[in-house]
């Protein structure tokens, strides 16, 4: 169970990463302020609050109702994350969806374990 709470930490902290670098690079990759600016932006944000999430489930020792949260969260984060896929085949989407999936398969183990 420690184990699988350590990958857990790894993959939410480069959830967490990855938030931060679609935030930080908004202005390189739009020039300006626009709406796709800005929802390259949100989406980068959505990756910080979910990595956030999981990291307050994770470190919370109250198991309760919360924990649905979470996989509410990795479940929508994996179906948009696969449709972006469908869109823009690239090395990072892939990586992302990987990393979730990953998250929301330990998720669910360790909620069962704990």
């Amino acid at each position: 169970m420690f184990h699988i709470k350590k990958i857990m930490i790894l993959i939410a902290t480069l959830i967490f990463l990855m938030g931060i670098a679609h935030v930080s690079l908004t202005l390189v990759t739009y020039e300006g302020l626009s709406l796709d600016a800005i929802w390259f932006a949100g989406s980068g944000i959505a990756l910080i609050i979910l990595a956030f999430l999981q990291f307050v489930l994770l470190y919370s020792e109250i198991t309760s109702k919360f924990f649905v949260f979470g996989h509410i969260g990795n479940v929508l984060a994996v179906i948009l994350v696969s449709l972006v896929l469908t869109l823009a085949f690239q090395l990072h989407i892939i990586f992302l969806f990987c990393l979730l999936l990953t998250q929301s398969i330990l998720f669910i183990f360790y909620h069962l374990r704990s």
